[in-house]
């Protein structure tokens, strides 16, 4: 089994949150640049037309009348434009999909630093085990549907009633329950996935 990794710090979180806000700033930036790009390639375009045009392109708008060539110039500039355009919607649509992966990651981060602060008793390292080595590929996969905190929680219930230390509470649990030991405390059963069940809590935002 791989070493455990480190659970994330608080200090930690605060600066993930601290680089989405940034991340977020530099987001609103580019996009309003965006919305006065066209003038400025306009300008830019107009301004270095060698650049844009062949010399024998060149020759033949010099010496072809305005009411063709207009149309010539407008029309590679359009295209121009349009280019350019497209290229910085791709880098901003994919800056903003990285943004908000890192506000996920976020949110889930600050999930689980609730749900330990809400369990200061929790015996982290014996409830790490008991997701890595005793829940079921089944169960984990119903659980990955919960919001965050909420399948922690889940997993607490679960941990508890393992370990003989549950309370009696009317709360919905999913009904598969393989891979766990009962009531008992003694658990036995260690069939399951390691890989799957170390990537719930990867997933989870809790280590790195």
């Amino acid at each position: 089994m791989p070493p455990k990794k480190k659970r994330l710090t608080q200090a930690e979180i605060d600066d993930h949150k601290n680089r989405v806000i940034e991340d977020r700033i530099r987001l609103d930036s580019m996009r309003g640049e965006r919305g006065g790009m066209k003038d400025k390639l306009k300008a830019d375009f107009l301004s270095n037309l060698s650049t844009h045009f062949t010399e024998n392109e060149l020759e033949a708008i010099e010496v072809a009348p305005a009411s063709e060539a207009i149309p010539l110039v407008f029309d590679k500039i359009d295209g121009y434009i349009t280019e350019q355009l497209d290229i910085r919607d791709a880098e901003i649509a994919e800056f903003e999909k990285e943004v908000d992966g890192n506000h996920s990651s976020l949110e889930q981060m600050s999930e689980i630093a609730s749900f330990f602060a809400d369990n200061p008793d929790l015996d982290e390292e014996a409830f790490d085990d008991f997701i890595e080595n005793f829940l079921s590929n089944g169960k984990i996969k119903e659980l990955a549907e919960l919001p965050i905190k909420e399948r922690f929680e889940k997993v607490k219930l679960l941990f508890d009633d393992a370990n003989g230390s549950g309370k009696k509470k009317d709360v919905e649990l999913p009904i598969d329950t393989d891979g766990m030991a009962g009531a008992t405390g003694n658990i036995t059963q260690q069939d399951n996935d390691v890989t799957e069940n170390s990537s719930f809590l990867e997933q989870a935002g809790i280590y790195r």
